[in-house]
């Protein structure tokens, strides 16, 4: 629940204070990548993210700091079981799609260093554009457009986190979907991280995976060293803000206590160490472990409602001009919504049984043809059977809104759900197992 609180603090505010206090660096800040501007769109990523060299102010050129980092020391995946082993050693280089950084086993890095070698640097940069301009503006993605959707959430429980968001898709199938700003977060991490769209363009079966990329950008255990995350949780920051104003909650808002989403023992919801079971979220709830150097207590989300109080602000956005519709616009959109429109759930995928993220891309067979309906991009871990935090969370759920078929009883509409991993696409509901599980908890239904 302490999401997008808590990162704000971890990834940001804690971040830009300790690089101002370098000498000569008081008045550095950290930018934001704005995702829904002209340029990007149209272009992709900065040219400062790829470029191999940049030049300084005094004439002097360097290696571009931002367009990998190189590990200081060793990064060991302390919890190897069945050959998972996301371990990166001592030298090695961030690397974003459509390069592998896999590097635990032999057999990885003679894996990498092949699929690797199809790729010069100019096609690196051609391919990894092309995906982040094809992510954000595809019909099938639309990854700005959910942007805009995510700042139309009512209120801030269910704009925070998925698993709100899906109680509340669950609860109001009349209304539009509730996009969750997790969710185009978690797009543009396994865009830069590894997954593409079709090669071929299909709209039928638009998701798909590079078999070998690889990006850090893709998983948790190492996202955050790719120099560009921090430019992207800084417009994620900026959408929160915007949030924020749109709905009149810059000084104050509410957490709907008793709400799916809001309690340490929920699905989704991230736990501390020393957080109890069962425990209700409040905003006065200490966020972990950042203390508060006024007081020396525990920040809460309470103190840093107001990004004023924490003394920044951001510049001119191409969020700026957004405003949320009018009550007639809002009632005009929603006019024949509840005849047009069904909402489809889809639960019952354990995600510690996949080896790191993956989408779930949902379809409809009609008259024996596959339709695409949408997908939703789940951010995870290499092995989450190890990790003791995503035990409370390994359930996961989604949410689409499905054409009404005239005639046609929601029981007898077919549906077909993939999981796009990093090691294939495996069908729902179907016969894929592992040695210890099935998708037999799997579900997809009509929410008449």
């Amino acid at each position: 629940m302490g999401y997008p609180t808590q990162e704000k603090l971890a990834y940001l505010h804690d971040l830009e204070k300790a690089l101002q206090s370098i000498e000569g660096c008081s008045s550095v800040t950290l930018p934001f990548l704005d995702q829904t501007s002209a340029e990007t769109l149209k272009n992709g990523l900065p040219w400062i993210f790829t470029q191999q060299k940049v030049i300084l102010d005094d004439g002097s050129e360097i290696d571009n700091p931002l367009l990998h980092y190189k590990l200081q020391t060793a990064l060991a995946d302390t919890a190897l079981i069945d050959g998972y082993d996301y371990s990166k050693p001592e030298g090695y280089q961030t690397v974003r799609y459509p390069l592998s950084g896999l590097s635990g086993t032999e057999e990885d890095k003679k894996s990498a260093e092949e699929h690797n070698k199809q790729f010069d640097y100019d096609k690196q940069v051609t391919l990894l554009n092309s995906n982040v301009r094809n992510w954000l503006t595809s019909q099938q993605t639309a990854v700005a457009d959910k942007y805009y959707q995510c700042l139309q959430a009512p209120n801030y429980t269910v704009f925070s986190n998925t698993t709100s968001a899906g109680k509340w898709n669950k609860d109001h199938t009349g209304a539009p979907l509730i996009i969750p700003l997790e969710n185009p977060h978690n797009w543009m991490h396994l865009c830069i991280g590894g997954f593409t769209d079709s090669k071929d363009g299909s709209v039928r079966d638009p998701i798909v995976y590079t078999v070998g990329s690889n990006g850090d950008m893709g998983e948790n255990e190492t996202a955050a060293f790719d120099p560009i995350f921090f430019f992207h949780h800084c417009w994620i920051d900026l959408v929160f803000w915007k949030w924020q104003q749109l709905h009149g909650a810059t000084t104050l808002f509410d957490i709907q206590q008793g709400y799916p989403g809001t309690n340490t023992s929920d699905t989704g919801v991230q736990v501390n160490a020393d957080q109890n079971e069962d425990e209700e979220l409040n905003i006065d709830s200490p966020l972990h472990p950042f203390i508060n150097q006024a007081t020396g207590a525990l920040y809460t989300t309470r103190d840093v409602i107001n990004i004023e109080n924490l003394g920044y602000s951001f510049g001119p956005n191409s969020l700026d001009s957004f405003q949320l519709p009018t009550d007639d616009q809002q009632a005009d959109s929603l006019k024949g919504a509840v005849v047009l429109k069904k909402r489809l759930e889809v639960r019952g995928i354990n995600r510690a049984y996949i080896k790191g993220s993956f989408i779930i891309a949902q379809y409809e067979i009609i008259d024996g043809e596959k339709q695409y309906v949408g997908a939703v991009p789940i951010l995870s871990r290499w092995n989450v059977q190890m990790c003791e935090n995503c035990q409370y969370h390994l359930d996961v759920q989604a949410y689409f809104e499905v054409e009404n078929l005239e005639g046609v009883p929601s029981d007898k509409r077919v549906f077909q759900t993939q999981c796009v991993t990093r090691y294939g696409t495996q069908n729902l509901p179907s016969v894929f197992r592992t040695e210890s599980y099935s998708y037999e908890d799997y579900s997809c239904q009509i929410l008449d």
